[in-house]
This record gives C-alpha cells, structure tokens and sequence, in this order.
C-alpha cells in the first residue's frame, strides 16, 4: 500500500496549530544547520534518510563527529568492518558532507558539533514518513514553566506526542536528564510520550531505574511511580501506558510504531476492562431505551 503523507510545510503548520491552541508560541525551530543536512539540498534529503534507517550507519555518523576536524578511517572501525566504513565515507564525500584537505579528511558543516539534531531531524522524518504522522523537531516554546528545548512534537490522530531524542549511550544519561524530560511533560502535558535511546544496549540496566529514581522524587507523580516501567517487549518499556522507553535495536521506526500503536490500543482496551467490571450494565445498543 502506497504511504499518503502530508507535505513538510503542511505538517510543520498543524502541529504549530495544534500547539497554539494550548497556548504555545514556537520561538525557535527546526536548526538545520546544525545537522549533517546543512550541506545537502532538498532532493538529497530522501536518500540521507534511507541511510539513517541502518543503526550502524547512525553510529560511524556519531564517530565522525566526534573526529570532525580530522577524520581517519581507522578510528571508524569500531563496529565496521574498514570495507564498510570505507563505503560509507566516500557516500559522505559524494554527498559534501565529509571533505578533503590537505591534512586529511573533514566535516565539511561547520556549526555540527554533536549527532543530536541529526537524529531528530530523522525521529520528526520517521514520524513523517512512515507514519504520516505531522512533526516538528528542534523547538524551544517559549513561556513553559521549566524552559528548554523539545526534541520532536507531533499530532497523531489529533492527540499531541512529545520525543526526547538522546543519541549518546546509556551510560552517559543521567538522572537530571530523565527529570528534565518529565518537567518538561508537565510543561506542555502530551497526550503520549517517548523517551528514545538511540542504542542496541540494554535499557533495564541504566535507564529504567533512572526512571524508577526520578519518578519517586515527585510527589505529584506518585500514581504514576507506582505503574513502574513494564516491559512490553525486547527493550521497549512503558510506564502507566502515557510514556514509553525506547531504544534502536532492531529497528528504530519499528520501535517507534509499536509504541504508539501500544498507546493507542491501550485506550480501547481499557475501554473494554472498564465495560466488563462485575455489576457493570452492558452498553445500550442503539434505540434501546431504559
């Protein structure tokens, strides 16, 4: 079946839209020069998003950034082969975005200092392209309670969805950085939440129980501490069915949709426990009179 998703600018406007009315102004948005698609035209986009879909493309991405004034081939060979890594190299010089210099290899976009925008960039096009889900990334609203930036905001099927997009691994998330997301769900109050760990690593061992810590410092949370993160499957956890973890082992897209489609099937289902509770009249049927 042919995927139908609305343009770039189209969706951009509803979540806008959606965000006004509950009284949000965007002030900042979008930083596309701080991505690796600084230097790409528009037509390139689509071929770059293919790229990101491979984890182990993600990773050299986040290797040569951190290498960026001085790029060697064989520091990029952590979990490449050097005939891999070669291969994706010279897509990045086909692409501008690697270039050569006398002294070697560089990233030829200046302002990129990290993988960060990059990922949401892809996060917002995921949402976008498979899901025909309309999404903004990189925003900073301004007036919220506890300021900062949201990584990706979207409306999906008229309910607003707010992703925290963190492309470092695990062991260098910190609580405080679990605590600014769920300030930050306060802020804004999504409908559902994603907290994304771009990783094939293990999220019970260091990201759930910074949930589970972060959690049981707010009192005003207790209902929801109490829920506790609950697997759902893999590395795909949830807590109290509104915020789900999430990380990038097998597929990140995939993951992605199976948590939303987790949150919106949750509501029907508790729909249905709701009408099966003992001493619970059945539903009228219609022209069914008392």
């Amino acid at each position: 079946m042919t995927k139908v998703s609305p343009p770039p600018e189209t969706a951009e406007e509803e979540v806008l839209s959606h965000l006004e009315q509950r009284g949000f102004r965007i002030r900042r948005r979008s930083p596309i020069h701080k991505t690796l698609l600084a230097t790409l035209p528009p037509d390139q986009y689509s071929s770059f998003y293919r790229l990101l879909g491979h984890y182990g493309f993600r990773i050299f991405l986040r290797d040569v950034i951190r290498d960026r004034r001085r790029i060697r081939l064989a520091s990029l060979c952590r979990y490449l082969s050097r005939s891999q890594a070669r291969r994706h190299m010279d897509l990045l010089l086909d692409m501008g975005i690697v270039r050569r210099r006398r002294a070697g290899l560089e990233l030829a976009v200046g302002e990129v200092d990290s993988f960060g925008d990059t990922l949401e960039w892809y996060v917002a096009q995921i949402l976008l392209r498979e899901f025909a889900i309309p999404a903004i990334w990189g925003i900073t609203p301004a007036g919220t309670a506890h300021g900062g930036d949201f990584d990706v905001l979207a409306v999906a099927a008229g309910r607003l969805a707010y992703l925290e997009v963190k492309s470092s691994p695990p062991k260098h998330v910190e609580e405080s950085e679990v605590a600014a997301f769920l300030d930050r769900i306060e802020d804004v109050g999504p409908d559902v939440a994603l907290f994304i760990e771009d990783t094939a690593l293990r999220m019970k061992d260091k990201i759930v129980p910074l949930f589970e810590a972060a959690l049981s410092k707010r009192p005003a949370w207790a209902a929801v501490a109490a829920c506790r993160p609950r697997r759902l499957k893999d590395e795909l956890f949830q807590v109290a069915g509104r915020i789900f973890i999430v990380n990038g082992d097998p597929d990140l897209a995939r993951n992605i949709g199976f948590c939303l489609r987790s949150f919106f099937r949750s509501g029907w289902s508790a729909r249905l426990r709701m009408e099966r509770r003992p001493g619970k009249a059945p539903p009228r049927k219609a022209g069914e009179t008392s």
